[in-house]
């Protein structure tokens, strides 16, 4: 009684490359996962063509290429590296990760009121307008000290963003005598940053 053709066994021709065995050796494994003496039939037609293709290859009957002969003069290219990111990046990046979006959310509105208290005792003469930057200090303070939970370091931190942020607010100021109403938003627009800043 002849052997089965191992060929015929995995569906493929004799002149099928390695791949084209490999996969039809799969896919019959996955087709037969419940019967187990085709799957062992399967195996071994792979084997046995593995086997005589090695035979092949060692009788000269095959070419093998020259980068399965010579493995060594093989140059592997090397993944693309990306550049070390830069410390403003890196600090950059945490800091967009490390926002509470829904913090930011509650203290950008508290600021946008209070900027509007502040248009509103800057137009009128009821009231000073610098009620308005006292309240946003308190703020500030209170904001801060959610985030870090030391009192008079959030203290420190609102008094240099209140500096910081009156001294770019009085030097547009002087650029744009009339734009009252965007310094004022400068002002707060620095203020409540400063509160998002703060790790």
């Amino acid at each position: 009684m002849s052997e089965p053709n191992p060929y015929r066994i995995l569906g493929i021709s004799e002149n099928a490359r390695f791949e084209e065995i490999q996969e039809a050796k799969m896919h019959l494994l996955e087709q037969y996962a419940t019967d187990e003496k085709r799957q062992q039939a399967v195996e071994m037609a792979y084997d046995t063509i593995l086997m005589q293709r090695l035979k092949m290859r060692q009788d000269g009957k095959i070419k093998v290429p020259e980068r399965i002969r010579y493995p060594e003069r093989t140059v592997f290219a090397r993944p693309a590296q990306q550049p070390p990111a830069r410390p403003v990046q890196q600090w950059w990046k945490q800091w967009l990760t490390n926002i509470n979006v829904s913090d930011a959310g509650i203290s950008a509105l508290v600021f946008v009121a209070i900027w509007a208290l502040y248009a509103a005792l800057s137009a009128g003469t009821q009231g000073e307008p610098t009620y308005a930057i006292a309240i946003a200090l308190f703020a500030v303070i209170y904001f801060l000290f959610r985030k870090i939970r030391v009192f008079w370091r959030a203290i420190l931190y609102s008094l240099g963003a209140l500096v910081v942020a009156v001294l770019v607010s009085s030097s547009l100021l002087q650029y744009f005598p009339a734009a009252g109403a965007l310094t004022g938003a400068v002002l707060f627009a620095i203020l409540w940053i400063s509160t998002l800043l703060v790790r």
